[in-house]
């Protein structure tokens, strides 16, 4: 009955005069597959104004075979009050490329359409965001364990997957910063695996660690080191990489 009630609100809409002020700068906003549809407010809306958004697939069209590209309505994203609305199920495949469009009603009228100027992969523009992180202190080393980041749950999901499983060249970016000297000791990247530990030495001397996480592309170039903390003799077989980092988490240890 609730699901009737939204799509008889949405038709309701649709049967209207269009002269409300129409959002703009309608796009997509993605981080770990979560992905959002955004805009902003036309100038001058009212406090009563509230927004529909639809979708589209790349080369999907009408049934018709009219060419007219085929909008999909979203149940979820029907006459909302806020800016934003999450499409992550709907936008779920990879394969895909996809399109949104908003409208703006209030009162008894209702905009025209904006669509978004371009073409959305989640793949492709999604950011990266932060891993977790754990810590076991032995002695005077510090284990930190790198997890994830994940992709962002979805009904389609049935479990917590890792973003390597998406993208198997993700790499990640891993600087010690001394507090006292005031300046980065080392700087590596670790191609990313399943479970990924590193050790860090000489724990009385305060250092921040600087972890961020990139996708690397093709034309990056590479450039094999080792990199030493505080002149110990613990290292670590990195890989340097030209891309920036997409995430960055800050951890403080020691003291």
């Amino acid at each position: 009955m609730e699901t009737l009630s939204l799509i008889a609100l949405c038709l309701l809409w649709t049967g209207t005069a269009a002269s409300s002020v129409e959002p703009r700068n309608v796009h997509f906003y993605s981080e770990n597959l979560r992905n959002v549809v955004r805009w902003t407010p036309g100038a001058g809306s009212p406090a009563d104004t509230v927004y529909t958004v639809e979708y589209a697939i790349y080369g999907d069209e009408e049934e018709s075979g009219s060419e007219r590209v085929r909008w999909r309505r979203v149940e979820h994203c029907c006459s909302i009050t806020q800016s934003e609305c999450d499409l992550s199920q709907e936008t779920f495949s990879l394969e895909e490329d996809y399109y949104a469009r908003v409208r703006a009603a209030s009162a008894n009228t209702q905009s025209v359409w904006t669509e978004s100027t371009s073409r959305f992969s989640p793949a492709l523009h999604t950011i990266l965001g932060a891993p977790l992180l754990e810590l076991t202190v032995l002695q005077n080393y510090i284990n930190v364990t790198i997890k994830g980041p994940f992709r962002w749950r979805t009904k389609r999901t049935q479990k917590e997957k890792s973003l390597w499983m998406i993208f198997p060249h993700m790499i990640y970016n891993v600087s010690v910063f001394n507090g006292r000297s005031r300046h980065t000791v080392s700087q590596v990247t670790f191609i990313y695996i399943a479970l990924l530990t590193i050790q860090i030495v000489s724990v009385s001397n305060r250092k921040i660690l600087y972890l961020s996480v990139s996708k690397m592309q093709n034309e990056c170039a590479e450039k094999h080191s080792l990199a030493h903390l505080d002149k110990q003799e613990s290292h670590f077989s990195c890989t340097l990489f030209c891309r920036s980092a997409r995430a960055t988490c800050f951890l403080k240890m020691g003291t």
